[in-house]
């Protein structure tokens, strides 16, 4: 019976270490001399008014792992719709029925 997984292991066994001690220097100085860019600034949300749009009814699943899950929006019940909050801006969905 061959071993194919033990010859593997044996060629990685004779490759090159990955660890520092390997005896190969990089230079700090020459790993780049471009100017270093300054950071962007921070990003906020500004809206002037609340933002009311549409939704079809039976989305509200979908709409809670967008603007909750993945945006992080606040979720808030309202008698409107569905409301999502994050900083100044509030979204609200009424819900429609889709045409058949």
């Amino acid at each position: 019976m061959i071993d194919i997984g033990g010859e593997m292991n044996q060629e990685r066994d004779q490759s090159i270490p990955m660890d520092e001690s390997s005896g190969v220097e990089v230079e700090s100085a020459a790993a780049d001399a471009r100017p270093r860019m300054p950071e962007p600034l921070p990003v906020r949300l500004v809206c002037v008014e609340d933002a009311h749009l549409p939704a079809a009814a039976g989305l509200e699943k979908q709409l809670d792992a967008f603007y909750v899950d993945l945006l992080g929006f606040q979720r808030e019940t309202g008698v409107d719709g569905l409301i999502y909050e994050a900083e100044n801006l509030r979204l609200i969905f009424s819900l429609v029925e889709p045409p058949a």
